[in-house]
């Protein structure tokens, strides 16, 4: 499991006809494949605003699915093997 933040703001992710910007998509998804990571769920993006400069903001709908996917290995790890 993996979670990673995108250079890509939110908006222009959802925005963009394309998705993520091709930076993202080489250095989020298709690089931490190549190490063995399938399962990885964007949990930042980055924004800016004046008072601070660059940040990354959470992405709580890719930290919940992450979480939930967690939950799950955890439950399939506890099941009675027998069972299965």
């Amino acid at each position: 499991m993996q979670g990673f933040v995108t250079y890509t703001s939110f908006e222009s992710w959802q925005t963009r006809s394309q998705g993520l910007e091709p930076m993202d998509i080489s250095f989020s998804l298709s690089l931490p494949e190549m190490d063995g990571i399938l399962n990885g769920h964007i949990v930042g993006t980055r924004t800016h605003a004046e008072e601070r400069g660059y940040y990354f903001r959470p992405y709580s709908i890719g930290i919940q699915n992450l979480l939930a996917q967690a939950e799950r290995w955890i439950a399939l790890q506890r099941k009675d093997r027998a069972k299965c």
